[in-house]
């Protein structure tokens, strides 16, 4: 297990930690340290360690220690040594901070402390530290004063005076005046305490003095030397910043965005990265190898390079120099431009190497595993071989061209690291950068470059135990694992991007977080470096699931579990067995998804020779899920449909992760994009059909199975709406409002209309909307009926599958015929209208009839004197129209009857209409008959005629005709009673007024005889001469009568016209 994961290893939960009578709470979770095995943390998440207390919070605290003691690797006598040395509350919150120490006969144990919280009621939160379990041995010889004089000489430093009263060995804290202070004006107190220190590796007590003295300002230390022999065991400085510095650049390289060039305290792992005054130190040696001649620095160009003050100086192992990059900024290559920066650049360089070795250290790169250090401490390995890092390596023609016949040339845009086996150095050669196509730029900046070169050392010790070997696969996985620790150590996806001047790619030929790479691309001709861009592209596949911290581990105890000259297959099994070691396989499936999409699958193979490879993309049965779309479904147009994948289930491996996310195809376009969730509803329901849907199921470990199956969507037939129809007269419009709907909302809709009038179907326009929830088709549609009678209307409609139909009744009304005589032949005369004709003469009559409908008409002359003349008319003959009829016809007939009568007289003509359903229309007509006389008769003839007394020369009906005849065209008379006549007519009046009544009323009975027509000329001054008419001659006549202003003249001169008329034929 690795050292990270021992620090967060889980121990089960602790028993016996509640008092009698109370259940114990739910178990804690103890994080062990890593060295010992013995609990460094105790806390349970969600929960505390005790019950509520009202004993004092340290007894709380303490009391679990000692109950618990095995955890920690105590004994009941060292459990018993414990004390609390403080407590003290948090206000905001009422908790109170214990720190638990360690006595053993009156002397704290250095460095064995354990804090505790408690919470304001009284409950152990969390509980923490380290104590020591190691028995103590040796003893005490020297006196307090020997050991300050100790710990002042590892500070350069004398008493200047007599240190009185310390030639003791008292326990407990000592303070004395200060005498080793320099140039200071109030030094503090120096102190000495006898503790027990623990040494080799907490295995041992040895009884020491802890001393604290503060020399000047740069000098201050608390150190503790060993109380039998003086050496210093430990030594801390009270200033912070004191110690191994240098100015560097702590980022990834200088173009990082806030990237600055701070003080950096050059200490790690292992205490001080520097030994003496120059950049070299147990795990590294940073100097400028610019003749190439790889050789520590030594005369020339060479022997420039970072040298700090010598011991004693405040600024001994500082290495603080101003940076000009001035290679960069004046883009020349001139040894003077390579000079200029050269301290901070090797400075820089040293830095980033122990860096790097302290950050694999911590991954398990350490001393057993081969690391480069000069001295390993006891731990493994073989020393003596901290890394070479040369800066500006081969400048000055170090390098060899490709030529045939070599020649000498600057080494540039490139780096190299050599690694031999354990215990002898690697070297790393740090090369100038400069244009062809790259910027200006120093390869010792770029912690990119330096972490992959430092990579090649670790694959070369770590893989196949520090045998990594050779073949095709071999060197791409070394390039792969080398770029992969530079995109781990400093978390972005881009590998040398700034010796490169290329921020979207580096120095690789695609960015790791978009590569396309995959394992079924790799040939020998591509070279390592394209190949191995494979193996990073899946170590960065798995970072990007699971985390920096996770990968990093897994990626160095896989190195360490992989054979001799692997193929990629043999690092992808060290990656899986790593998963099994660290965290007992529960990543397996996940690794395999990796894998796999890299193209390594389960069924993946290689060639011996490693040049022929065989990409599979299939992970483990056991590590796939199981996708499950259910169905087949089936639904009516307009039903959604609930989808279910209940019956999806996840892998059967132990790693196979739960069913974390199902997707829906549900257009099938091949895109699991329309739907998510185990239950999803398929909405395509507006048109039947069979339609397939597609499940994708993912489970944690990113492993995805599909499924496929279908919704059969059954038609639904249109349904028919319709309004009542309102009645109508024929050949008026009746109005048909009404709809098709159909849940089937994207199916064509039509409808047809059969008005029930014999024409039969026809298409029906409306407006169609295919809008969810259903498919509509409204419409309103006028049709207009040639007869009356109830039609029966059927409306159907039709979806793409099927139709529907729906019926109701229209009435339409019988509308009654018109009927109108013709104007023609009727003479207008004293404001009326008359046919006018002597006996025996016949007039022609036309009448007209019309009717809306399409009706058969019967036209009917009633001549008003007992006869009557008939005409039928047929809509279509020679049939009659049937009920109803179905075309709209209307009527519109004019007919001309003949008619002479036989005797004056006064007759109503009447023309009618009839329809074939009974409706009926008449328009009439007065008709003036008179007699055919050729004489006319005076006033006396005709008071002889209406005086009632025998001989008369008519009959008492031709009188009254004759009377019907005069009063109809007279303005003067009403109808007359032979005995009105009679009086107007033997009025003996010799005024004017009356003797033009009576001659009025004797001419137009003259007129009526037929002794005069209106048109018949007359001469109406007595010369003998015709100058008028009748009938104007008469108009004037009444005129003058009716006229109350008329004279008598007046008058008389109209009964002297009139005596004319009367007495023509000479009475």
């Amino acid at each position: 297990m690795t050292t990270t994961s021992l620090l967060l290893a889980l121990a089960p939960g602790l028993a016996a930690a509640a008092p009698p009578g109370v259940d114990d709470p739910a178990d804690p979770t103890v994080r062990r340290d890593p060295a010992t095995g013995h609990a460094r943390m105790i806390f349970n998440s969600g929960g505390y360690l005790t019950p509520p207390s009202k004993r004092a919070p340290e007894h709380v605290a303490l009391a679990y220690v000692r109950d618990h003691r095995g955890e920690f690797g105590l004994t009941a006598e060292q459990a018993a040594q414990l004390v609390v040395i403080s407590t003290y509350p948090t206000k905001h919150n009422g908790a109170q901070q214990v720190t638990i120490g360690q006595s053993i006969d009156g002397m704290r144990v250095h460095g064995g402390l354990l804090t505790a919280t408690v919470d304001k009621r009284g409950r152990l939160v969390i509980l923490g530290g380290a104590v020591v379990t190691a028995e103590p041995a040796g003893s005490v010889e020297l006196t307090a004063k020997q050991a300050l004089d100790h710990a002042a000489e590892a500070q350069g430093a004398r008493a200047q005076q007599e240190l009185t009263g310390t030639d003791n060995r008292d326990k407990g804290k000592q303070k004395f005046k200060n005498v080793y202070a320099k140039t200071l004006t109030k030094p503090n107190d120096v102190t000495a305490e006898l503790v027990w220190f623990p040494t080799d590796s907490g295995r041992e007590l040895r009884p020491a003095w802890l001393t604290d003295i503060e020399v000047s300002g740069t000098s201050w230390y608390q150190t503790v030397v060993d109380a039998a022999d003086g050496k210093v065991l430990s030594r801390e400085s009270r200033y912070h910043h004191a110690g191994p510095e240098g100015t560097v650049f702590t980022a990834q390289h200088p173009d990082v965005a806030g990237a600055a060039r701070t003080v950096t305290p050059f200490t790690g792992r292992d205490g001080s990265w520097v030994a003496g005054r120059l950049t070299q130190g147990n795990n590294a040696n940073a100097y400028r190898d610019e003749d190439g001649d790889n050789t520590v620095p030594d005369t020339g160009n060479d022997a420039l390079r970072p040298q700090s003050p010598a011991s004693g100086d405040p600024a001994y192992q500082h290495f603080n120099y101003t940076f000009n990059d001035t290679w960069r900024t004046n883009a020349s290559a001139t040894q003077a431009n390579l000079d200029a920066d050269v301290n901070p650049i090797v400075t820089q360089l040293f830095y980033y190497t122990n860096v790097m070795h302290d950050y694999l250290y911590g991954l398990g790169f350490d001393e057993a595993s081969r690391n480069f250090q000069v001295d390993n401490f006891g731990r493994g390995g073989s020393g003596n071989d901290p890394v070479l890092a040369e800066a500006q390596d081969g400048w000055d023609l170090g390098c060899l061209d490709n030529s045939t016949q070599a020649n000498a040339i600057r080494c540039t845009n490139n780096a190299n690291f050599g690694t031999p086996g354990d215990g002898a150095s690697p070297r790393m050669q740090m090369y100038m950068w400069q244009p062809l196509g790259r910027p200006w730029r120093d390869g010792s900046l770029d912690g990119d470059v330096i972490a992959h070169e430092y990579g090649h050392g670790v694959s070369n010790r770590l893989v196949g135990g520090g045998n990594l070997g050779v073949g095709a696969q071999t060197g791409a996985l070394g390039e792969g694992w080398s770029d992969t620790i530079s995109f781990l150590k400093w978390g972005d996806a881009t590998v040398g991007e700034y010796v490169t001047g290329n921020t979207a790619t580096g120095i690789r030929t695609q960015a790791y977080d978009t590569s396309t790479e995959k394992w079924g691309t790799f040939r020998p001709a591509r070279g390592v470096h394209r190949n191995g861009e494979i193996w990073a592209a899946t170590m960065y596949d798995i970072r990007e699931a699971k985390g920096v911290a996770f990968t990093q581990q897994l990626v160095i105890d896989g190195m360490k579990n992989t054979v001799s000259a692997p193929s990629y297959l043999d690092a992808r099994d060290g990656i899986l067995a790593a998963d099994m070691t660290n965290n007992a396989g529960a990543n397996q499936c996940l690794l395999w998804r990796v894998f796999a999409g890299r193209g390594m699958g389960e069924a993946a193979a290689s060639s011996a020779d490693q040049t022929t490879v065989t990409a599979d993309e299939t992970v483990p049965a056991a590590c796939r899920p199981t996708a499950n779309a259910g169905g087949p479904y089936t639904t009516g147009e307009g039903t959604d449909v609930t989808l279910s994948a209940a019956g999806s289930a996840k892998g059967s491996a132990p790693s196979a992760g739960n069913l974390t996310t199902y997707a829906w195809d549900l257009d099938n376009d091949g895109q699991y994009d329309d739907a998510t969730g185990a239950g999803a509803t398929f909405a395509r329901v507006g048109q039947d059909g069979v339609f397939t849907v597609g499940l994708r199921v993912t489970d944690g470990a990113g492993n995805t199975a599909t499924d496929s199956t279908t919704v059969t969507v059954e038609n639904v037939a249109p349904a028919v709406s319709l309004e009542s129809v309102p009645p109508a007269g024929e050949n008026s419009p009746v109005t048909l409002t009404g709809g098709i709907g159909d849940p089937g909302w994207l199916d064509p809709l039509t409808a047809t209309v059969d008005w029930g009038d014999g024409a039969g179907p026809q298409a029906l326009a409306g407006t169609l909307e295919n809008v969810r929830p259903d498919a509509t088709l409204g419409f309103t549609a006028a049709h207009t009926y040639g007869d009356d009678g109830t039609f029966t209307i059927e409306v159907c409609g039709s979806d793409d599958d099927t139709r529907s139909c729906r019926s109701l009744d229209a009435t339409v009304t019988n509308t009654d015929p018109n009927a109108a005589i013709s104007a023609d032949g009727q003479t207008t005369y004293n404001g009326q209208k008359a046919f006018i004709a002597h006996a025996g003469t016949p007039i022609t009559v036309k009448g007209t009839s019309t009717d809306p409908g399409s009706d058969d008409l019967d036209l009917t002359w009633l001549w008003g004197e007992g006869t009557s003349d008939d005409l039928v008319s047929l809509v279509n003959p020679p049939a009659t129209d049937p009920d109803p009829s179905p075309p709209v016809q209307a009527r519109n007939v004019t007919a001309a009857k003949s008619h002479a009568y036989p005797a004056a007289c006064l007759s109503t003509l009447t023309f009618t209409g009839r329809d074939d359903d009974a409706g009926t229309a008449s328009d009439t007509a007065a008709v003036i008959t008179t007699g055919n006389a050729l004489r006319a008769r005076n006033q006396a003839y005709w008071m002889g005629e209406y005086d009632g007394r025998a001989p008369n020369g008519f009959t008492s009906g031709q009188r009254a005709c004759l009377l019907g005849v005069a009063s109809f065209m007279s303005a003067v008379y009403g109808p007359l009673t032979e005995a009105q006549a009679y009086a107007i007519l033997s009025s003996g009046s010799p005024q004017p007024g009356p003797l033009v009544s009576q001659q009025l009323l004797a001419a137009w009975l003259n007129f009526a005889n037929g002794s005069y027509d209106l048109a018949t000329p007359v001469d109406t001054n007595g010369d003998w001469k015709t100058d008028s008419t009748f009938g104007a001659a008469m108009a004037r006549a009444e005129a003058v009568y009716n006229n109350p202003a008329s004279t008598r003249d007046q008058l008389q001169s109209q009964v002297d016209v009139l005596l004319r008329f009367n007495v023509r034929d000479g009475g």
